[in-house]
């Protein structure tokens, strides 16, 4: 297994006037889950789609193995699953997964078995605009799961998920945590209370000086 080194380098995030992430610095230097916590509005979701290349700072960088993430050069580093379903609604759930396996050169058989895991074999050829949202959701997750990506960023990825695919969810990550870094927030209990979930409390990153 690879080393992985990441880091936050002064990151800072505005809104119009609003700080949102002021200069924060972090290291991570070893695969794990990683739990952003933090009150609603205190800037976990900005931080997960910085880390993930997704929304550019207005200053400072991150660093994947000593070198500055941008989305391009990355793409195959780094896999993003945002809270919101942001797949086409006329698109169906196996046109989508197998869209993002060409892109991200993934054998069939890594998705084909998470769509058994996840119960989804009757919702494959459902259109995104016809799903529930936790159908949508899970189509969502393995999109990011099925990839060999060394970083995976997930926001809320429980949101919306019935009980067994949480606990299918879980079990996965708790597998991945020994090859992979895993970023997240979330408000699942099983990851808050996990001994194998490392939480960081988001305002104690922010500098206060």
């Amino acid at each position: 297994m690879n080393e992985i080194s990441f880091k936050l380098v002064n990151i800072t995030k505005k809104f119009d006037e609003r700080v949102v992430l002021n200069n924060i610095n972090c290291d991570f230097n070893r695969c794990g889950l990683y739990a952003f916590i933090g009150e609603n509005g205190s800037g976990k979701s900005t931080l997960l789609s910085i880390l993930a290349c997704n929304l550019k700072p207005n200053s400072g960088h991150v660093l994947l193995n000593n070198r500055v993430c941008n989305s391009a050069e990355f793409y195959s580093d780094i896999a993003y699953i945002p809270d919101k379903v942001l797949a086409y609604p006329f698109i169906t759930g196996i046109e989508f997964i197998e869209l993002i396996s060409i892109l991200r050169k993934v054998d069939p058989e890594n998705y084909n078995a998470l769509i058994r895991r996840f119960n989804l074999e009757e919702h494959k050829y459902t259109k995104f605009e016809n799903m529930s949202l936790g159908t949508a959701k899970k189509f969502m997750l393995i999109s990011g799961l099925m990839t060999k990506c060394k970083v995976l960023v997930m926001d809320e990825p429980t949101n919306g998920l019935d009980i067994h695919s949480v606990d299918v969810l879980n079990d996965i990550l708790l597998k991945m945590r020994t090859d992979k870094m895993i970023f997240m927030t979330s408000h699942d209990q099983f990851i808050l209370e996990s001994p194998f979930v490392e939480k960081i409390e988001i305002n104690q990153l922010n500098d206060s000086s």
